[in-house]
């Protein structure tokens, strides 16, 4: 299925400082992000690293994969979500 995401989604940043690309962004309605990473990092079978970030706090870490036409997120706080595919955006360029 993350075949699927990646032929639908042009979303695919080459990293250059060696770090995990940011592959895609869901921006939330309270101005958080979680950011979807190509990394597979402490996640397990075909799950990628994820970030939940929301200014003025601590970045939350988290896996993602893909579901169809959406993705499952965990944090390591505990906390689950679903983001629909057609809600990602591209990373925006450093």
């Amino acid at each position: 299925m993350m075949v699927k995401l990646f032929a639908a989604l042009p979303l695919l940043l080459v990293s250059v400082l060696g770090h995990a690309a940011v592959v895609g962004v869901a921006e939330l309605q309270d101005g958080a992000s979680i950011l979807l990473q190509d990394e597979q990092g402490p996640c397990v079978g075909s799950a990628r690293m994820a970030s939940f970030v929301k200014a003025g706090a601590s970045a939350v870490p988290g896996c993602w994969v893909a579901r169809g036409h959406h993705i499952a997120v965990v944090f390591l706080d505990g906390d689950i979500g679903a983001v629909p595919v057609a809600a990602l955006k591209p990373p925006k360029s450093a």
